[in-house]
């Protein structure tokens, strides 16, 4: 198995899976509440999109936004596919992007207030060590309609960082991205405009005294920013910020509990 990503929206269960086995394909599936199957397909996105691999799905009516890479391996290109549950031919369309030096990966993806989606992961950049690199921050925001890039950005502080989600400020023009840092004890949050710019507002290396966070989620709530992943162990841990990220509040540890996803309620 290449990736597989589950999404509830609109009373319906929606599945997608890529396998090594299947060049070029998915399969998707939309079931109502109670598990009856409503579509059922292999979709074919062609030659150009080998072996996929998917990360994380979102919704918008019957069309699913679907993340993750091509080629895994030397030349890794991040990717975009898009997919309508509602028609006969559900391939809408697929699009890699990536750098001509990096290979890149998508993590998490929304659709923003004005309809962009704006998809996060991060790009490799070569040290001078033979066979390792370090991680940079990589956003693309596209057009909904044709996977058109508004930009395409590196973030790159020196530092190597992995980014895993995003999250939309919509009331304040901000979108907030995390993940994890390759340094120890640590983890890092940056803010950029929710805009057609994508500038960079402010952003926080942050440093524990124990452990180092994977950070998954993120989730705006009034003036706060929480962040919500695992440690090493995958133990959850819980963060909170406020929307300047001047405000830290130090880790929440559960090790009793193990990460899984996090929901406004």
């Amino acid at each position: 198995m290449q990736g597989q990503t589950s999404v509830i929206n609109n009373n319906r269960i929606y599945n997608a899976s890529s396998s090594i086995m299947l060049q070029g394909a998915l399969t998707i599936q939309k079931t109502d509440l109670a598990g009856n199957v409503i579509f059922t397909r292999m979709v074919l996105f062609g030659t150009s999109f080998p072996t996929i691999s998917i990360k994380k799905m979102i919704t918008s009516g019957d069309k699913l936004y679907i993340v993750g890479n091509i080629n895994p391996g030397s030349a890794t290109d991040a990717l975009l596919l898009v997919v309508d549950t509602n028609v006969t031919i559900p391939a809408v369309y697929a699009k890699s992007y990536g750098t001509a030096a990096g290979k890149e990966d998508f993590y998490d993806i929304l659709q923003a207030s004005n309809t962009d989606l704006v998809m996060v992961g991060h790009s490799t950049v070569p040290t001078t060590t033979i066979g390792v690199d370090r991680y940079v921050p990589f956003v693309v925001r596209v057009a909904v309609g044709t996977g058109i890039p508004v930009y395409q950005k590196i973030y790159d502080d020196t530092y190597s960082k992995f980014c895993y989600s995003v999250v939309e400020d919509a009331a304040n023009n901000s979108l907030f991205i995390s993940g994890a840092m390759q340094s120890s004890n640590s983890t890092h949050i940056f803010k950029i405009t929710d805009d057609a710019l994508g500038n960079v507002v402010t952003s926080k290396n942050m440093y524990f005294t124990s452990q180092s966070m994977n950070v998954k989620k993120l989730q705006v709530y009034g003036t706060k920013v929480f962040m919500i992943g695992g440690d090493p162990s995958n133990n959850l841990m819980t963060v909170e910020t406020d929307l300047t990220l001047n405000s830290i509040v130090m880790p929440k540890y559960y090790t009793n509990f193990k990460y899984h996803d996090m929901v406004k309620v």
